[in-house]
């Protein structure tokens, strides 16, 4: 039995090593799906847009520079640089102060429909009244303008940062509200 177990065990292991080996289809399909994140940051987040078409320039230039290596293992290799580029910094983080700045807005109505007990008022009220603070701040931060891409990675960073330290308050009132 424990051959068996050590057996499927291993065959899992290939298997998983295998589905994670890298090809040209999987990188042009993240580059895409990368292109389409671009357009929607742009959109959600327009005093970026200048910052976001400047990594995309750059980024398609070593993109197309990637496609015409001739080795195939080189090329995805590039291609996969090139993608894993848009992992950090920015474009990363931005993603991440919309989905954060989401679930912070969702935590406020969930907490303003609760009946809250007197003990936990003060919590609660002083959860809401930050929360709503940081939704302004963060909403005015990601509303001025851009100069360069230092400065896009300090505003995302800082937004991603106040909103998910709010959060966590409005996790800890809506408890103790229960």
């Amino acid at each position: 039995m424990k051959k068996l177990q050590l057996s499927f065990a291993i065959f899992l292991l290939f298997l998983g090593f295998s589905a994670c080996k890298k090809t040209s289809e999987g990188e042009q399909t993240k580059w895409k799906s990368t292109q389409m994140q671009a357009e929607t940051l742009k959109k959600d987040f327009p005093a970026f847009a200048s910052v976001i078409d400047t990594k995309m320039k750059e980024a398609t230039s070593k993109w197309e520079a990637a496609q015409k290596v001739s080795n195939e293992e080189e090329k995805i290799k590039a291609l996969a640089e090139v993608n894993s580029s848009f992992n950090t910094g920015f474009f990363h983080d931005l993603g991440f102060v919309k989905m954060k700045k989401e679930s912070v807005e969702k935590k406020l109505k969930e907490l303003s429909g609760k009946k809250v007990k007197k003990a936990a008022l003060s919590q609660v009220n002083n959860a809401i009244k930050d929360a709503d603070a940081v939704l302004v701040e963060v909403n005015s931060l990601m509303n001025s303008s851009v100069s360069s891409v230092s400065d896009a990675d300090t505003k995302a960073k800082d937004a991603q940062s106040k909103l998910t330290n709010v959060e966590t308050k409005l996790k800890n009132a809506i408890k103790k509200a229960k």
